[in-house]
């Protein structure tokens, strides 16, 4: 990544993790989640950077398709699934974004309670082999 993009850092008391982040990846994060509310949806998507000892860095994002065949909610259909799949396989042979792995993936939920909701577990236990127990789960 560029030296003149800025990052800011998240850590946590209970946690020996530090996040850093790209602000232009939250800035994206949050023009999802602008959209998705502007239309009515919940949006999703993965996170992507580097692992380092005690820190992770997210370097980049990417939507998860969302078909919301069942209604606005970020519940996964069965091809969107399959498409998460491939999103998270081909991740590691992306040329856009070398030597960036998978962190984990975000979910907003705008309208509703901060909290796991049951699509989100199903989303989770899709993608638990891809991120190897990092971030796994933000909601928004």
């Amino acid at each position: 990544m560029s030296a003149a993009i800025k990052f800011g850092t998240w850590a946590s008391p209970r946690s020996a993790v530090e996040i850093e982040y790209s602000l232009q990846v939250i800035e994206s994060i949050r023009q999802a989640v602008t959209d998705g509310v502007q239309r009515g949806l919940e949006v999703g998507g993965v996170l992507y950077g580097i692992h380092e000892g005690g820190k992770l860095r997210i370097e980049a994002m990417r939507g998860i398709a969302c078909e919301h065949v069942y209604g606005p909610s970020f519940q996964l259909s069965e091809p969107d699934q399959a498409a998460l799949a491939g999103q998270l396989e081909s991740s590691a042979q992306e040329q856009s974004a070398p030597g960036l792995s998978v962190l984990g993936w975000f979910v907003s939920h705008p309208r509703r309670e901060i909290a796991l909701q049951p699509a989100d577990i199903n989303t989770q236990r899709a993608t638990e082999e891809s991120i190897m127990g990092l971030i796994r789960f933000i909601n928004i």
